[in-house]
């Protein structure tokens, strides 16, 4: 066999060999290529589709609104006497009679 009919026979032989390959294909450009848009791929996560809030953040008005309002409530119960705050004594006296009261309630069954 002379060296030319041998790279005959090779570049035939790869071309054929391509040519069937390719018949086998059952991908298109479209699985590579990034489509424009958004698209729901059914997968979870999808990172393609973009998250929607779950609700509207409150402008600056909103927010100075609803600190007045907690802060007139703060003022409310203060001045009701409540909402001030124990000493570690008085919790720890209030844990005491808790635990007496519970430990009553397990021997008396």
């Amino acid at each position: 066999m002379t060296p030319v009919r041998r790279n005959l026979g090779l570049v035939a032989l790869s071309v054929v060999a391509s040519a069937a390959l390719g018949g086998c294909q059952t991908a298109s450009i479209d699985d590579f290529a990034p489509q424009p848009g958004v698209q729901n791929t059914g997968a979870y996560p999808d990172l393609n589709v973009r998250r929607q809030a779950e609700t509207a953040q409150l402008t600056g008005s909103e927010a100075d609104q609803k600190i007045a309002e907690l802060e007139a409530a703060q003022k409310t119960v203060a001045a009701q006497g409540g909402g001030g705050q124990t000493t570690n004594a008085e919790q720890f006296r209030q844990a005491q009679r808790n635990q007496r009261k519970t430990l009553e309630e397990i021997e008396s069954e």
